[in-house]
C-alpha cells in the first residue's frame, strides 16, 4: 500500500463527499422554491435517505427520496427520488467509469436503493423514449397520451460531473420535474447533456 497514494486518494474522496452534500442541500431548495409553483402543489419535503454502506469507509451510492403534496392532502402525491452512483462496475458496462445522478418520479411510491438501474431497466419493464426518458406503463395504458404526473413512473440519467452551478442543476434536474408536473415532460426538450441510450436486443447502450 503506497501512502502517498492512499493520502490522495483519501483527499479526493473527502473533497468530493462535501461538494456532492452542497450540491444536494442546493438541489433541494431550488426544487421547493420551483415545484411549490406549480398549481395545485402544496409544498415538498424531505422523507429520507438510504445509503450503500457494505463498506465502512466510502459509500459507492446515496438516495434521497423527496415528497410532494397536493393542497389539501394529508398524504404524499408523488415522490421525487435522488440517487447518486459514485461506483458500479456493471452500470459501467453501459456508462463507461463515471459517476452518475438518476433522477427518480413516481406517483405510486417512494424509490428504494437501486430500484432502477440501467442493467435491468428494460426487463423490469420501463421503455426508452427519445433516447433519455425511461418510463414504466400499466400494461392497459395508452402510450399516445402524454402522461400526466399523478400517473408517473420516470427516470433519467445525468452525469455528476456535468453538474458544476446552481444553472446545471435548474437545467438538468429542476427544469424536467417542474415540466413534467406542469405541462407533460417531452423528452425531445430536456437537455442534450442528460446522458442518450438506445437498445439493441434488450441490452442498454450509451449514445456518444
Amino acid at each position: 500500500m503506497n501512502g502517498e497514494n492512499l493520502f490522495n486518494a483519501a483527499t479526493v474522496m473527502y473533497k468530493a463527499g462535501e461538494e456532492i452534500e452542497a450540491m444536494l442541500e442546493k438541489l433541494f431548495s431550488l426544487l421547493e422554491q420551483k415545484l411549490e409553483t406549480v398549481e395545485g402543489i402544496r409544498k415538498v419535503e424531505f422523507k429520507d435517505d438510504n445509503s450503500d454502506d457494505t463498506s465502512e469507509w466510502v459509500y459507492r451510492d446515496l438516495i434521497r427520496n423527496y415528497c410532494i403534496y397536493k393542497k389539501s392532502a394529508r398524504n404524499p402525491s408523488a415522490y421525487l427520488a435522488i440517487q447518486i452512483k459514485l461506483c458500479d462496475l456493471e452500470e459501467a458496462e453501459i456508462v463507461g467509469q463515471q459517476p452518475l445522478i438518476y433522477v427518480l418520479f413516481s406517483s405510486g411510491g417512494d424509490w428504494a436503493l437501486d430500484e432502477f438501474l440501467l442493467q435491468r431497466a428494460v426487463s423490469e419493464g420501463f421503455e426508452l423514449e427519445d433516447g433519455c426518458l425511461w418510463q414504466r406503463y400499466d400494461d392497459d395504458e395508452d402510450r399516445s397520451q402524454q402522461r400526466s404526473w399523478k400517473d408517473a413512473e420516470c427516470a433519467f440519467v445525468v452525469p455528476l460531473t456535468a453538474i458544476n452551478t446552481p444553472e446545471d442543476l435548474q437545467e438538468m434536474i429542476i427544469d424536467p420535474i417542474y415540466l413534467l408536473m406542469k405541462t407533460g415532460l417531452d423528452p425531445k426538450k430536456m437537455d442534450r447533456r442528460i446522458f442518450r441510450f438506445k437498445i439493441d436486443d434488450s441490452e442498454v447502450r450509451l449514445l456518444t
